[in-house]
């Protein structure tokens, strides 16, 4: 059976067998029968056909296939949607018995059917897109749109039923891009890692949001060598995302390394054992906690870590919504009480716990002392928290053994997301907010408080930090990386 799209005798879109033709078909199944997702995210480097494939084997085949159905190509600005779509509309619509208005930018089928092609830069954009009432919607580089205006052009998706109650098609939603630019982390949280709490967005359903990988591999017409000459000279974040498909950031804050020459480094999968004692069995070793509140609709966050001499192992963390601090006092007792026979040194928060509002006679920290959890509040500076942790990073007790080590198994969310951080773009010695940056804060109040780094807190907080001097000199140091 051909999956070819013929016109008047001629092959109009032929999808490459793989990605293609999977992409091409699970998005017509959903359109036409409401089998499948309704959210798609075709995410890789530059030449993967993207493109080409939602313009001809989507876009256009289900107008011409299905009477009356309305679509929507959507780019960021004008510029890049006519290089990429109008500028092959009119011959297009010729082959397809059709007509292209320039002016209007839609394309009108014989059977009804009609297709938008809008920018979208602002708001004033997203309500054009929003008021146009489409069955379909394909956003082109979409990583480069912020998220707000993404999700606010959904309701565009609606479609009419018949007299009869029937649905004559159904909505889809398709993102194409490649893992760089201002929404790419929020795609990547809802597509990807798809980790969207039900406390944050009640109505999220992972099965409708699908991920595929699309890269230049599944598209063979391209000649591959002469393509990716243009991209000489580029810096190392964009090589990565337009020629390897690979997410990185030119404000990427800290070198997370999982492993170094074989062996694990900074993230481990297993506690060691001292003396054939687990880790935590051993009741002579030094446990900290390290604790950040969190204010509605943020979570309150505890992070336990073990201390072995110079060695640093952050081991277990615990997340809570919508608790008061005294019950979180009590559920930290008992959760140091099950994970180790360790006694712990001291409990290190956020100063903002002990700060009095109006007539309050009682500070939270009270709460929490008076429910039995001992709080020393460190301090709250971000640039001294990108160094710190820095510093924890950074050092080794010995050749090939890093003084800090996550188990991974025990602390998700901070595996997840100290790699994520990323220096603020007015000031870069500062961490910049992040909306899950909880787990490497709490771990900055116990490496600023603790006494574990080698460095005094005079000396991190001097002009240039170390991890900073790759600004000046990154092009003759050597050992630094610039990107992690």
């Amino acid at each position: 059976m051909s999956t070819a799209f013929e016109v008047n005798g001629e092959v109009f879109y032929q999808p490459h067998a793989g990605v293609q033709l999977e992409v091409v078909q699970g998005i017509a199944r959903r359109v036409l029968t409401g089998e499948g997702p309704s959210k798609w995210f075709l995410r890789g480097n530059r030449g993967g056909g993207k493109s080409f494939t939602m313009r001809r084997g989507v876009c256009h085949a289900l107008a011409m296939a299905v009477p009356g159905l309305r679509y929507a190509v959507v780019r960021r600005n004008m510029p890049d949607l006519h290089k990429n779509h109008l500028i092959y509309l009119g011959k297009e619509m010729r082959l397809l018995g059709g007509t292209y208005h320039s002016t209007l930018h839609e394309a009108r089928y014989e059977n009804g059917s009609i297709g938008f092609y809008s920018q979208c830069e602002d708001e004033k954009d997203v309500e054009k897109i929003v008021g146009a009432e489409v069955a379909v919607v394909f956003v082109d580089e979409a990583p480069q749109i912020q998220w707000q205006h993404l999700r606010t052009i959904s309701p565009s998706l609606r479609v009419a039923v018949n007299a009869d109650g029937s649905q004559p098609y159904y909505p889809v939603e398709i993102y194409g891009g490649n893992p760089l630019g201002a929404s790419i982390e929020e795609l990547d949280r809802f597509f990807v890692d798809q980790d969207v709490s039900p406390d944050e967005d009640p109505s999220y359903d992972p099965l409708e949001w699908k991920h595929v990988p699309m890269h230049r591999a599944d598209n063979p017409s391209l000649n591959e060598a002469e393509y990716l000459k243009q991209f000489a000279g580029l810096p190392a974040h964009y090589r990565k995302a337009w020629v390897d498909g690979v997410r990185m950031d030119s404000r990427t804050l800290f070198e997370v390394i999982p492993t170094k020459d074989g062996k694990p480094y900074h993230l481990i999968q297993e506690l060691p054992t001292i003396d054939c004692v687990p880790l935590l069995r051993v009741p002579w070793i030094q446990v900290y906690r390290a604790f950040d509140m969190g204010f509605f609709p943020d979570p309150a966050y505890c992070l336990w870590l073990a201390v072995i001499g110079k060695r640093v192992i952050a081991f277990h963390e615990e997340v809570w919504f919508k608790t008061i601090a005294k019950d979180i006092a009590v559920r930290i007792q008992e959760i140091t009480a099950d994970l180790t026979k360790a006694g712990v040194v001291m409990t290190y928060a956020d100063p903002v716990i002990d700060m009095k509002t109006g007539a309050d006679a009682v500070t939270m920290r009270d709460i929490i002392e008076m429910a039995g959890v001992p709080i020393e509040c460190s301090v709250n500076d971000r640039v001294l928290y990108a160094d710190a942790i820095h510093g924890l990073l950074g050092e080794e007790i010995e050749p090939g053994v890093p003084k800090f080590q996550i188990y991974e198994r025990g602390c998700p969310m901070l595996t997840k997301y100290l790699p994520k951080m990323r220096w603020d773009e007015k000031n870069a010695r500062k961490m910049a907010d992040h909306k899950f940056d909880h787990p490497a804060v709490t771990l900055a109040y116990f490496a600023l408080s603790s006494g574990i780094l080698s460095r005094t807190s005079e000396e991190r907080s001097t002009p240039t930090p170390v991890w900073m001097e790759w600004l000046n000199d990154a092009p003759t140091r050597k050992g630094r990386r610039v990107y992690a």
